[in-house]
C-alpha cells in the first residue's frame, strides 16, 4: 500500500498534480553557550497531493549539535524529549472541507517514507539497468 501510494503521489508531482513547499529549517544559537552548541533546530514541510484529496505539514523541534570528526562536521539530533526520543507531528487535512483529519506523530510514519522512496529507487533503477 505505501509503494502504490507514493508512487503515485511522485507521479503526481512530477506531473504538477501535486504540490510541496519549501522546507523550512530555523536554527537558533544558544547564547549562553560560546560554541553555540548545542542549538534548537525548528523544521516545517508542506506538500499536498490533489487525487489524494489531502494537504499536509509536518513539524519537527529538535535540539541539534554539529560534531566534528575524522569524515568533518555533521549535524546530530540529540534525543532529549522524554523518553531519549526525538519528536515531530504531521497534520492531514482535506482538500474538500478543509477540516483536520489527521495528527500523527511523525517518526514511523517518516521510516515508512524513506524505506518506501528506498524500494521505488530500487524498482526503478531495476527497470533501467536491468543487468544489474
Amino acid at each position: 500500500m505505501c509503494i502504490e501510494s507514493l508512487e503515485k503521489a511522485y507521479r503526481d508531482f512530477g506531473q504538477g498534480w501535486a504540490m510541496a513547499g519549501s522546507r523550512c529549517d530555523l536554527i537558533t544559537a544558544n547564547p549562553h553557550n560560546a560554541n553555540q552548541e548545542p542549538c534548537h533546530g525548528l523544521k516545517s514541510m508542506t506538500g499536498t497531493v490533489a487525487d489524494f484529496k489531502v494537504s499536509a505539514i509536518r513539524i519537527n523541534s529538535d535540539i541539534l549539535t554539529w560534531p566534528s570528526s575524522d569524515h568533518g562536521v555533521k549535524r546530530v539530533k540529540v534525543p532529549k524529549a522524554p523518553g531519549g526520543q526525538i519528536r515531530g507531528i504531521g497534520f492531514l487535512f482535506s482538500l474538500e472541507t478543509g477540516e483536520l483529519l489527521s495528527i500523527f506523530p511523525d517518526a514511523s510514519i517518516q521510516r515508512m517514507r524513506v524505506a518506501t522512496t528506498s524500494a521505488l529507487g530500487a524498482k526503478y533503477l531495476r527497470l533501467r539497468a536491468p543487468d544489474l
